[in-house]
């Protein structure tokens, strides 16, 4: 989606507009926004992260959600998905410098996970690329 550029501290008027209501008469009105940096659940994402993450803000099951499950093949990171979007894994060591694991991901459906190894060690995270 192409957004107009106007923004709510880093969140697209027109997304905020869509869940949260205030275009009048050709104008945004930011009256009854909550800020980006609201966490939408005790322990939750905050607005802005679930802009990015492509979620609702008002459907918890769309928050982008990761758990890491070790099995006897290794240690899997599994997401839930917004089928039709595209996702890049991440990993990292000391939450500075990421890199890119393995290629991006097509979601089909309402879930993917992907083999990060033969131990938990390191961080993960997954990014919505579109």
């Amino acid at each position: 989606m192409t957004w107009s550029g106007l923004n709510w501290n880093g969140v697209p008027y027109e997304w905020m507009a869509v869940y949260f209501g205030g275009y009048f008469n050709g104008h945004y009105t930011t009256t009854y926004w909550p800020s980006p940096n609201t966490k939408l659940s005790s322990g939750g994402p905050t607005l802005a992260q679930v802009f990015l993450s492509g979620g609702n803000p008002l459907d918890s099951s769309t928050w982008l959600q990761t758990v890491l499950t070790r099995t006897a093949q290794g240690v899997f990171l599994g997401w839930n998905t917004q089928p039709g979007a595209t996702y890049q894994v991440q990993v990292t060591t000391n939450l500075t410098t990421w890199s890119n694991l393995g290629l991006p991901r097509f979601a089909a459906g309402g879930s993917d996970s992907i083999y990060v190894g033969g131990s938990s060690a390191g961080y993960y995270r997954v990014v919505l690329l579109r």
